[in-house]
């Protein structure tokens, strides 16, 4: 069965006032409305926009102090860590293990986080103090340390400080310098380091040189984005797919414009297609539309190299580009608080039994007051305004957090006690979230 967004009927408001019952929340991951570095504060989604943001940084400066003796000084606690579960062959768990972990564990050892991004088998951190941590599989230098292996628990990547922002890509990390350099390591087969070089891989962090004033970025499988002050749209990496806005690669080794787009406030790049949201609420998309992620209606395997505007859909907040499809959170009248998917659907990671090519539909079962989506490859992940989390698509990892795994879902459920969730991110295989500690650390798989 097919959706079409203009075969479904009113959606309800959600009541936002639920999210005053969690905790601060300055980490929550409503990217598109928060104005986390400048621009995209500026889109004006209008009522629904606005109740969100203020009911979502209540408290988000709030310091809570643990109770020290006199001579002692105070400690922040420990509120906003990184919690994951899912595939851990290579220890991108981060629990000190490389046993699968179906349910919800502590990744041991990190201080208060402001940002995570989950890769292929590789996790990555930002703390309070913008220092980089690192954890998981290291063949390509990914942790950022050319004299260690792989690593089953957070590892603090020496000499980077002063980030705001980290991307892990497909064998590759990004970071986000506060003077708006971006600097990167790991593998570099297809360019994606940006530096010119035609090495394999380089595990000591660099920066891009030339890429200066950026504000944002993303890392996909084997290219990257960069979103500048000026809200143009740049790139480098592997591009035989147009994902770059050009065939004349296969492959840049250092950034160049993409040109057709304008006014940007928020972009993602996913394996084959790259996805950016405008200003005025519009997704636009370049590269691959093998199932239809460009071109909603479709299924061919047609490449766009100029950015395209995706149709029947608009008013949006945040979008994530998987491996072939794209999912994004709306703020349209009927939809307000909703996830829409397009684009490939094999494992049901857009949340409805619908086919390639269809329009975007909305995820069955989920509620209508969500403020982040992502995905990457086979499984969707989405934050709710409460701090809960659900998912949906493959499990075979357990990635849904669900406590068992094997059968994936085609419609969202909600991780149990999991709650106060700040930013979710969805790897190949496990998925990362910052959350307050877990009170236990192992919890059997069930079934």
């Amino acid at each position: 069965m097919k959706f079409r967004s203009g075969d479904l009927g009113t959606v309800p408001e959600p009541e936002v006032a639920v999210a005053g019952s969690r905790p601060g929340s300055a980490g929550v991951r409503g990217r598109a409305w928060r104005g986390r570095r400048g621009r995209r504060g500026r889109r004006g989604r209008g009522a629904w926009a606005a109740a969100l943001a203020a009911a979502l940084t209540t408290t988000a400066t709030a310091t809570i102090l643990v109770a020290t003796p006199a001579s002692a000084a105070p400690t922040p606690a420990l509120l906003r860590t990184g919690v994951a579960w899912g595939d851990n062959n290579a220890g991108q768990v981060g629990d000190g293990t490389n046993t699968r972990r179906p349910g919800p564990v502590n990744a041991v050892g990190l201080p208060n986080l402001t940002d995570i991004s989950a890769g292929s088998n590789v996790s990555v951190a930002l703390d309070d103090d913008g220092n980089v941590w690192t954890w998981g599989t290291n063949f390509q230098g990914q942790l950022g340390d050319p004299t260690t292996g792989d690593q089953n628990k957070p590892f603090k990547v020496p000499g980077l400080t002063g980030f705001t922002q980290v991307a892990a890509g497909g064998a590759h990390v990004l970071a986000l310098r506060s003077d708006g350099t971006v600097w990167a390591w790991g593998d570099n087969r297809y360019g994606q380091l940006g530096d010119g070089q035609d090495t394999e891989k380089d595990a000591t962090p660099k920066p891009v040189p030339g890429l200066t004033g950026v504000t944002q970025i993303s890392a996909g499988e084997g290219h990257n984005l960069a979103l500048k002050a000026d809200g143009t749209v740049w790139g480098w990496g592997y591009t035989e797919h147009g994902q770059l806005g050009t065939l004349l690669g296969p492959i840049f080794r250092a950034p160049v414009q993409i040109h057709g787009i304008e006014d940007v406030t928020q972009l993602s790049a996913g394996a084959f297609h790259s996805v950016a949201l405008r200003a005025d609420g519009t997704v636009w998309g370049w590269g691959k539309n093998v199932c239809g992620q460009l071109a909603p209606g479709t299924n061919s395997a047609d490449i766009h190299t100029q950015p395209v505007r995706i149709p029947r859909i608009s008013d949006v907040l945040q979008v994530s580009a998987g491996r072939e499809n794209t999912l994004a959170v709306s703020a349209a009248d009927g939809y307000k608080g909703r996830v829409l998917g397009w684009g490939c659907n094999d494992n049901f990671e857009l949340g409805a039994n619908v086919a390639p090519g269809s329009f975007p539909a909305p995820v069955t079962h989920l509620p209508t007051d969500m403020v982040e989506v992502s995905n990457k490859r086979e499984h969707t992940m989405a934050l709710r305004a409460d701090g809960t989390v659900w998912t949906w698509g493959s499990n075979f990892h357990g990635q849904l957090g669900l406590g068992f795994s094997g059968a994936g879902s085609y419609g969202a459920s909600q991780i149990p006690a999991l709650t106060g969730v700040r930013q979710v991110s969805a790897g190949v295989g496990h998925s990362l979230v910052i959350a307050p500690p877990r009170p236990i650390n192992a919890p059997p798989e069930r079934g």
